[in-house]
């Protein structure tokens, strides 16, 4: 598996942070048409899950798919001098975009994605021509 990884830096007191304690949170997002064989998001889903550590929380995104390989699935977000609130992500799909908004004790972050729907017409076009 191919992974990327992102650093985002805040500049919330490191004293203050060590104080909190926030749970380990995960959880899953599946596809509005996951359960339809015919289409690119058939029995495809992300998994996603929070690495508590003392003052720098991190985002760990995985696209799996049952039916295909996929290749660069996988994203690391660090929030510097943050931490991720519990229930503080979640995961919206549009007929477009994937959106992950991601809530810290100090911002909130919006992550838009390319819906699969989208990246398998670029990939066709791009080959076809």
């Amino acid at each position: 598996m191919n992974s990327s990884s992102l650093s985002e830096q805040n500049s919330a007191s490191n004293s203050t942070l060590q104080d909190l304690k926030i749970p380990k949170c995960s959880g899953i997002f599946t596809y509005n048409d996951s359960d339809v064989l015919t289409s690119v998001t058939s029995n495809r889903y992300i998994v996603w899950y929070v690495v508590v550590q003392t003052c720098d929380d991190m985002l760990e995104l995985s696209e799996h798919s049952l039916h295909r390989d996929l290749h660069y699935n996988e994203l690391k977000i660090q929030f510097k001098n943050s931490l991720i609130l519990q229930n503080g992500v979640t995961i919206q799909e549009t007929a477009d975009k994937i959106i992950i908004l991601v809530t810290t004790i100090v911002s909130a972050h919006r992550l838009i994605f390319r819906h699969p729907h989208q990246l398998v017409i670029t990939h066709y076009y791009h080959y076809s021509t």
